[in-house]
């Protein structure tokens, strides 16, 4: 007996023993993590995937990030099983996982079956969509590195400057801070 995930002219076919369930294309599917919550920072990574249309009312924060060095992979549990994702990736989950509730993401790497091209080709076309209907975007631009808590309290701070009264002779040390904060990759991706 098919599922309502399983009609063959619309969906995206799967392997049984996959993470991965699949997409109803004709119901704009797509899946959101839920990253379970966790007291530990160091705890391991747990998340679930569930189907959603992108046609019903939801509450997700997409997470923006770059993928990182392909070659630098962790291992974190996706409906059980243990799924690799790069470290920039894995490190990003951390820091957005919360003590005390479970937080729903849309994460490109895991709720797109990478391994599957005629979904990753779909679901690429539908990510206008799913950022347009995110409730959130969380930008992950990495660890802290080059003083970049200096540029994020400037920035943070920035709407408290009198700009008629600004010193352009602001420290040296926070510009150079901003500068490094400004040249990281995740500003030269062409995707949110």
């Amino acid at each position: 007996m098919a599922d309502e995930h399983s009609e063959p002219s619309n969906s995206i076919d799967v392997d049984s023993n996959s993470t991965y369930s699949a997409l109803n294309q004709s119901k704009r599917e797509i899946r959101l993590l839920t990253l379970l919550c966790s007291d530990g920072f160091e705890d391991e990574i747990r998340c679930k995937l569930d189907v959603v249309s992108l046609d019903e009312t939801l509450t997700y924060t997409a997470l923006s990030y770059c993928w990182g060095n392909q070659s630098e992979q962790r291992e974190i549990l996706v409906n059980e099983k243990r799924v690799s994702v790069t470290k920039s990736l894995e490190i990003a989950l951390r820091y957005a996982r919360k003590d005390l509730q479970d937080i729903v993401l849309w994460v490109d790497a895991i709720c797109i079956n990478q391994d599957n091209l005629k979904e990753k080709s779909y679901q690429v076309g539908m990510m206008g969509s799913i950022y347009a209907t995110a409730t959130h975007v969380r930008i992950w631009l990495g660890e802290s590195e080059d003083d970049s808590d200096v540029a994020m309290d400037f920035i943070n701070n920035i709407h408290k400057i009198n700009f008629e009264d600004l010193n352009y002779e602001l420290d040296l040390d926070v510009w150079k801070a901003v500068k490094h904060l400004v040249r990281r990759q995740w500003w030269t991706r062409v995707w949110i």
